[in-house]
């Protein structure tokens, strides 16, 4: 995120997680996010750490 705010951020990410009309947000610390930035598109990887 080179060049970019903390402000700048946030709001780009408001509009990314959207599923079945509302934001996605993690159940507990032991959730995951990860962000694959390919090319233009920003694909949003959620899933929970191995024990």
């Amino acid at each position: 995120m080179e060049g970019m705010t903390k402000a700048d951020v946030d709001k780009l990410d408001k509009g990314l997680a959207v599923h079945g009309g509302r934001p996605l947000r993690p159940r507990d610390a032991a959730t995951l996010i990860l962000l694959e930035r390919s090319g233009s598109d920003v694909l949003v990887l959620m899933g929970r750490r191995h024990a």
